[in-house]
């Protein structure tokens, strides 16, 4: 159970990193960052590697016995713990903690810290898992961690993949989070034999399933079967919020021991009714969790009684008519035949059983045998199939509809409800693919074009249960650049499985001579069944691209809507034509302090600049070839492909990559000037090396344009990139991100 009489250690964290490398820091900032301002924490304490040191292993104990919910370090490590000059936290430190209930988890990403197997005792990890005891905790809840030797490139990755697992996708269990740092890893390095062996040695140590509580969790009110008969039964669960009362949805419901295990998740009015079979009496174990919900547990008594008449295994279900498959179908009479069995210790007679649905699916569902069916006398064990219950599922029942079944037991003494739920099944259908036949037209190149009155022909995919018949499909398009000439198109008869087309009554579609290109039109597509057992209709949506690009097209659009042009996409009329503007005589240098390769600096913007629909009035403007709309001190000098979750967002990347050489004899510099008199900002980066080779010189810059008199459809500014001289063309990033750093549109990685 969380220790929630001091709630605020739930929304504190504390980041440390070694000092080796400067992507170490910057993957905390980065983690931090995750916390604290995606996660709403309080505060997220930073100890970093250096001199003087900014503290020491007590100032960390201190930290994590006051209460922190995160312990995240980033540098080097082995089986006994950290080896930061400053920080040096070991195996024989972790006995000092004492943080008893407000257990810590602990993402440790460094070399062999999880080295569960090393010799000489635990490891690292094992230490802070083996704190305490059952009655006294203290310590971890659990612990991420290597169990060998590991590389910068995959920690950072795996690190930054972790915590945007856990703070940005909802994520909750350490198993989760580990596996969203892997996928990381393989999305920024790819297939590597690295990133495998990253895969492979990175481990949680204890429960990979455990709630990782990153809120206040709230207390629950559980109401819930207390006893239960041996033999099968359907307790049933409802779980509210004590302060509020509502119910609480998704919560996991887990009922186990004595044979039984088995799981489910409450339904949107907090309810859940699981199905579980005893054989002997005895105790089961009720564990109830949820997001952000205190986990609540008790017991469940299995007793036994003299009379428990309940079903024996699944009912039979099947249809009486209509395709007669096998399956409920909509517009089917259908039966459903349960089998009784007596579990208790004597005789149960006039047992009887009552078919019956809620008052609210009438519109679904019918029940046809309305009387109750005679199972007659039950003796101890003894089990009898019934008469089959006739039912007829309503020809507009939709198809994948659960119906709520309950059953009525009684017997002379006693009586019993249990629930089961049947599915609908029908046929599905969904767009798949799409041909085009423009023949007779100027280009003739199988795609869409302005101007073009084309044939268009779908393919339909049936993936449901059933066939559908004689299906029509009617084209639609809200798209101001489309016209749809010839709406209807039919498909004839398609078998489950498989897909047919409309070639030989294909939609006719004209597209505007004024479209932009490249250009992605939306359609939908209304397909129903013609003539069948039941009526059948589902609307699908597909997108068709205008001019499909090749390497005179624009780079786009991302999901916001940017494209870019480059100078050689000259067909274009947004092409921009090469014009290098110099500001070296007349711009303001950016001075780097100490001659340090890595700076970011905050500048005001003459006026206010549009971007991906956010406002902005500063640029941070980075030595390492990159700027981002809004304030901040943030360096990140190793580039990574776009959009990319890091602490750095609102990206602009003309060069990113690690620039400006601390070697004495680099001369590079950066400018930046507001050209007043042509409503434009200017950022240039002149002679500056390239990955600490001050020989490679790359000069660059970046223009903003004042949207005010440069307008565009959506009001976001235009921004040029220009290249004067590039040596080192194959290790760099191109490309733009947006604040939330989930879409972007990369030129060039």
């Amino acid at each position: 159970t969380p220790y929630i009489q001091d709630p605020d250690w739930f929304k504190k964290g504390l980041t440390c990193s070694n000092d080796a490398y400067i992507s170490q820091i910057i993957t905390k900032r980065f983690t931090a960052d995750k916390m604290f301002i995606d996660g709403n924490f309080i505060s997220v304490d930073s100890m970093y590697n250096g001199y003087p040191c900014p503290g020491n292993v007590s100032d960390i104990i201190n930290m994590i016995n006051e209460g922190r919910s995160f312990l995240n370090y980033r540098g080097e490590g082995w089986s006994s713990g950290w080896s930061a000059s400053c920080i040096p936290f070991q195996t024989e430190n972790v006995s000092s903690i004492n943080n008893g209930k407000k257990l810590t988890f602990v993402t440790s990403i460094g070399c062999g810290v999880a080295m569960f197997d090393a010799n000489g005792g635990d490891c690292f990890g094992e230490a802070w898992l083996q704190l305490g005891t059952e009655f006294e905790p203290r310590g971890a809840c659990a612990f991420v961690g290597p169990t060998s030797n590991t590389h910068t490139d995959c920690n950072n990755r795996l690190d930054k993949g972790i915590y945007t697992g856990l703070f940005i996708e909802g994520m909750d269990s350490p198993g989760e989070a580990l596996l969203r740092g892997r996928l990381q890893m393989y999305i920024d390095l790819g297939n590597t034999h690295w990133v495998e062996y990253h895969y492979r040695v990175y481990c949680v140590l204890g429960d990979p399933s455990l709630q990782v509580w990153k809120n206040t969790p709230e207390n629950i009110n559980v109401t819930y079967t207390d006893t239960v008969i041996v033999g099968f039964s359907q307790p049933q669960v409802a779980v509210t919020y004590s302060s509020s009362g509502l119910p609480v949805e998704n919560a996991e419901v887990c009922i186990s021991g004595n044979g039984v295990y088995t799981v489910s998740l409450t339904s949107g009015g907090g309810t859940a009714i699981l199905d579980i079979m005893t054989s002997t009496y005895g105790v089961l174990d009720l564990m109830v969790r949820g997001k952000d919900a205190v986990p609540f547990e008790e017991i469940i008594q299995v007793v036994d009684d003299q009379e428990n008449v309940a079903p024996a295994g699944d009912p039979i279900v099947t249809d009486i008519d209509g395709n007669n498959d096998g399956l409920i179908n909509p517009n089917e009479n259908c039966t459903i035949t349960y089998s009784l069995r007596n579990y208790g210790l004597q005789t149960a007679y006039n047992v009887y059983a009552k078919l019956s649905v809620p008052d609210s699916v009438a519109n679904n569902v019918e029940i046809v045998t309305i009387d109750s069916i005679s199972f007659g006398t039950l003796a101890t064990g003894d089990s009898v199939q019934g008469s089959p219950f006739q039912f007829f599922v309503k020809p507009e029942c939709s198809i994948g509809f659960e119906i709520p079944f309950r059953l009525h037991v009684s017997c002379t003494t006693s009586s019993w409800e249990f629930y089961r739920n049947e599915t609908v099944y029908g046929c599905q259908l969904e767009y798949d693919e799409h041909f085009i036949n423009d023949d007779g037209s100027p280009l003739n190149n199988y795609r869409m074009d302005p101007g073009e009155t084309v044939n268009l022909i779908l393919k339909i995919a049936n993936i449901g249960d059933d066939i559908a018949p004689s299906v029509k499909g009617i084209l639609r398009s809200t798209d101001q650049y489309i016209t749809i000439i010839d709406s209807v198109g039919t498909f004839e008869t398609i078998l489950t499985d498989s897909n047919a087309t409309n070639q030989s009554d294909y939609f006719v579609v004209k597209v505007s001579d004024n479209c932009p290109v490249p250009y992605l039109a939306g359609y939908s597509i209304m397909l129903s069944t013609q003539n069948g057992l039941y009526p059948y209709s589902v609307i699908d949506t597909f997108s068709i691209p205008v001019a499909s690009p090749d390497v005179y097209d624009p780079t786009g659009p991302d999901e916001y809507g940017y494209y870019a042009y480059s100078s050689d996409d000259n067909l274009w009329q947004q092409s921009p034509e090469y014009d290098w503007v110099e500001i070296s005589g007349i711009g303001t240098e950016i001075s780097r302090p100490g001659g340090t390769g890595n700076y970011t600096k905050t500048v005001e913007l003459p006026f206010t600049f549009k971007y991906y629909g956010n406002n902005f009035t500063n640029i941070r403007i980075s030595t390492d070839g990159w700027i981002a709309l809004g304030s901040g001190t943030l360096t990140a000098h190793q580039n990574y492909p776009l959009p990319h979750p890091d602490a750095i967002n609102n990206m602009v990347a003309a060069f990113w990559d690690n620039l400006f050489s601390t070697s004495p004899e680099e001369i590079g510099e950066i400018f930046y000037y507001r050209d007043t008199d042509n409503h434009r900002f200017i950022i240039e980066w002149d002679s500056v090396g390239h990955q600490d080779d001050f020989t490679n010189k790359e000069t660059f810059q970046i223009i903003l344009l004042d949207p005010a008199f440069y307008p565009t459809q959506t009001g976001d500014g235009e921004i040029i990139c220009q290249y004067k001289i590039v040596t080192e063309a194959g290790s760099a990033t191109i490309g733009i991100e947006n604040s939330n750093e989930d879409v972007g549109l990369q030129y060039v990685y």
